[in-house]
């Protein structure tokens, strides 16, 4: 591969390809983890929350890991630690602005899903997302 086509590459996946622009309001590594939190709360042995261990295992980290970043997402008002009735053991729930936040995000996205629906065209997409995932893939194998 040519110096350009390295130039090329490394400029689609730093300038255009940046990830974190999809996100509007949060950041995403701050949404992903509320994202797993309200996923793990729907299957979790509490109704309205999580316990750590249950996202540790979901997210495939340690708890320690997931401690830290349940801290700081406490710190920026997303989630609220709380006691089970018992008083055993405590779990963590997303707050009314961690909601508010997530559906603003939503929105956001599905106007650009729409948006990208309306001026894509469906076999240009399809083909795009195989070849994303291939990407995907290969940068995976790579890091790991």
């Amino acid at each position: 591969m040519h110096e350009l086509s390295r130039s090329a590459i490394e400029d689609f996946f730093v300038q255009t390809f940046d990830v974190d622009k999809v996100f509007s309001s949060v950041k995403r590594a701050d949404y992903l983890f509320l994202y797993y939190i309200e996923h793990c709360s729907k299957s979790s042995q509490h109704e309205s929350g999580a316990y750590l261990w249950e996202l540790a295992e979901m997210m495939n980290m340690s708890i320690q890991d997931i401690s830290k970043a349940v801290q700081k997402l406490q710190d920026k008002g997303y989630i609220e630690w709380k006691t089970n009735a018992e008083k055993s053991k405590t779990y963590v729930e997303l707050t009314k602005t961690a909601h508010r936040l997530m559906e603003e995000e939503r929105d956001y996205m599905k106007r650009c899903f729409d948006e990208i629906e309306e001026q894509v065209d469906p076999d240009e997409l399809s083909a795009m997302i195989i070849t994303m995932r291939k990407v995907a893939g290969i940068i995976k194998k790579n890091r790991d």
